[in-house]
């Protein structure tokens, strides 16, 4: 719980330094929670815990925040929502921040959720048997319709110097085709 806490103080710190009054007048009112719109990167998940941990343990609220969740497709569709205003601030990976940030989008990152980001390639098929990215020359990969995941993992390849011939080709997924429990 001490995790989530620290969580929660984070966003509580970094949303009321953003939402000071300007006035004496101001200070003297009672104050009305702070709106605050929180994109996720995908549905609900495991990895999203701790912030609706502090949701329902109502540690935004003891800060004076009014905190609502909201899912999102990736996260491009997190950059969108924030530098349109849909949300106040979300949750993404690095690389789509740096992109972002390459194409001129107005976003900052403020923390960092992981010391290693959790992406994963995996093969439904038994005996592929890839233990290295050189391993991936010539196959197919497939991916969800976020741009940010294909561009980060060919820049990381080219950077390694593994990939060079043959370079994975890609698919891409749609979003009904998508296995659903």
């Amino acid at each position: 719980m001490r995790f989530v806490r620290l969580i929660a103080a984070g966003l509580g710190a970094a949303l009321l330094a953003a939402a000071l009054p300007d006035s004496a007048a101001a200070q003297n009112a009672p104050a009305a929670p702070t709106k605050v719109m929180f994109s996720l990167d995908f549905i609900p998940l495991g990895r999203h815990s701790p912030w609706y941990a502090a949701l329902a343990e109502g540690y935004y609220k003891d800060e004076g925040l009014d905190v609502s969740i909201i899912p999102s497709q990736g996260g491009a569709n997190v950059i969108q929502n924030v530098v349109s205003g849909t949300a106040d601030m979300g949750f993404m990976g690095v690389p789509e921040v740096a992109l972002a940030r390459a194409t001129g989008a107005p976003i900052k990152m403020v923390a960092v959720n992981y010391q290693k980001i959790p992406i994963a390639v995996f093969s439904l098929q038994s005996g592929a048997n890839v233990h290295s990215v050189k391993q991936l020359q010539g196959l197919t990969l497939g991916s969800g319709p976020a741009v940010s995941r294909r561009k980060s993992c060919k820049a990381s390849w080219r950077g390694t110097g593994s990939i060079r011939a043959r370079s994975p080709s890609w698919i891409l997924r749609r979003r009904h085709a998508r296995a659903h429990s």
